[in-house]
């Protein structure tokens, strides 16, 4: 049988996985993979450590995916824009070389367009970096880049050793005056090793480094000599330094250095259970003026995480359960004095529970839980802000699969959602007018939630061609009646279209 191939475009960025709202819990539905014994239960698919790519469920055909989703909706920090949209064109597909060799690879096109969005330049948004470039305008923005990975195994006795490298790049253009630009360029390099003591027991151990650059353009309006663009650099949430210039450039420079660590135990009928540690440091440098680049600021994470993950298989049923400790502690230091401007500290806990059943050979039925809290304590010293908040969100999802015939399945899945406050806390002095607008950034955490998730998926086989497979998510998330937003509703939807060919 086919196994289905879920596809859900949730992130928004190629490479930044820490970015302002995620640091906030972010529903999703990924129930789907429970219906597949193997799907998302290898560390390959945990870690994308490519020494595991042989355990990479997905069939030795070529993948061809269209995708389109939109955001939209007032429930925001006044970082994110009023409504985003993004589009990706992607081939991708693997193939075993010989018996000890493995490869996979990808290309994808990529366009996204970030609407009303106000003042901000920068594209990556990383919760607690406070070093933000933008000016007076609001309007669109749009960003064109292509993306491509490259993936190898190869087995020696007992080893697997795989390395992987990411590429992407990018340009931006604001379409409304003085109409910034941008470019981007992401590198992420992987290098894994696993080794088999045993046919229950896997051991591995993954090293990641992520270089990314980021160049913002502000040059002159060529029509009006004597305007000049108000230019806002922000180091904390208030009190931006306010410049009229004509031309500026600002220079970002981002690197992450990962290790992870994960044991692996395996029982005959499937049955497994994964631990893993994991620890990143990230940091970010910025520099404005392309002549003589000044420091404008120095940015840095430090997040470690770790836990587990079980799977439990029944001969009608399988039972799956994960549960992951995170912690983040960043801090930003001002550019001019050996002093902080800011400091974060937040600590995680998830935990998800689910199960599938099979009603029949054609009918299966699923449900999973899940819960996150954490805690966010953020320091403003440059703006004399000071708050905290704890969260607790939960996720509830139900879904059931159909197989009509051998070459027709369908899937859906319905899922509610809630997030709750407590200790909410802020503190804040005398400010500017800049601090009425960028509250919200806080305000966002403060505010009680809640929402709900629907996805339709369609499979089936074209005689000539391959599988054919069609995702559809719908999800609205509204803020309680008596936050600050006054029970605004941030909506999203999203498709994908999969076509799967035996080309090789």
């Amino acid at each position: 049988m086919k196994k289905i191939f879920l596809v859900i475009i949730l992130t928004l960025f190629f490479s930044s996985n820490n970015n302002y709202a995620q640091a906030k819990f972010v529903p999703e539905s990924n129930l789907g993979l429970l219906f597949e014994r193997n799907a998302g239960n290898t560390i390959y698919q945990q870690f994308s450590n490519p020494a595991h790519l042989f355990e990479d469920w997905h069939e030795e055909i070529l993948y061809i995916r269209s995708g389109a989703s939109g955001e939209e909706g007032d429930f925001r920090p006044f970082v994110q824009p009023g409504r985003l949209m993004f589009f990706t064109q992607s081939v991708s597909g693997k193939k075993q070389i010989d018996s000890l060799q493995i490869f996979r690879g990808s290309f994808q096109v990529q366009k996204q367009i970030r609407a009303n969005w106000d003042w901000f330049a920068t594209r990556d948004m990383l919760f607690g970096m406070p070093f933000l470039l933008g000016d007076s305008s609001r309007g669109d923005t749009r960003f064109n880049g292509i993306a491509m990975s490259a993936e190898y195994c190869r087995k020696i006795n007992k080893f697997h050793l795989g390395a992987s490298l990411d590429y992407y790049v990018d340009e931006g253009l604001k379409k409304v005056s003085p109409k910034p630009t941008s470019k981007h360029r992401d590198i992420v390099f992987r290098i894994g090793a696993e080794f088999h003591p045993s046919n229950k027991w896997q051991l591995s151990a993954l090293f990641s480094v992520a270089d990314n650059q980021e160049e913002i353009y502000y040059r002159e309006d060529q029509s009006s000599y004597y305007q000049e663009t108000t230019l806002f650099k922000f180091r904390g949430y208030d009190f931006p330094l306010v410049f009229n210039k004509k031309t500026e450039t600002r220079y970002g420079y981002f690197n992450e250095y990962g290790v992870v660590g994960a044991a692996k135990y395996s029982t005959e009928n499937g049955s497994s259970l994964t631990t893993f540690f994991e620890q990143r440091l990230q940091q970010n440098d910025i520099k404005d003026n392309s002549v003589n680049p000044q420091n404008q600021g120095y940015w840095q994470n430090v997040i470690y995480a770790g836990g587990f993950r079980g799977r439990i298989h029944f001969s009608r049923m399988m039972l799956t359960t994960d549960y992951r400790f995170q912690t983040e502690s960043s801090w930003a230091k001002h550019p001019d004095f050996r002093t902080l401007v800011t400091e974060t500290e937040i600590p995680e806990h998830q935990f998800s529970l689910g199960g599938t059943y099979l009603l029949n050979p054609k009918i299966s039925a699923g449900l999973e839980i899940k819960t996150n809290f954490q805690k966010i304590d953020y320091r403003d010293y440059y703006s004399d802000v000071d708050w905290s908040v704890k969260r607790l969100n939960w996720q509830e999802q139900a879904g059931v699969r159909v197989e009509w015939r051998p070459a027709l399945f369908t899937f859906f899945s319905v899922s509610t959602f809630q997030g709750l406050v407590s200790d909410d806390f802020l503190s804040d002095g005398l400010h500017s007018d800049f601090w009425q607008v960028r509250k919200a950034d806080v305000e966002y955490f403060f505010a009680e939630s809640s929402g709900y998730r629907f996805d339709f998926e369609l499979m089936f086989y074209l005689k000539y061609f391959g599988f054919v497979q069609w995702h559809l998510g719908w999800q609205q998330l509204s803020s309680a009646d008596k936050s600050y937003f006054h029970g605004k509703n941030r909506s999203q939807l999203s498709t994908a279209l999969t076509l799967q060919l035996k080309a090789y």
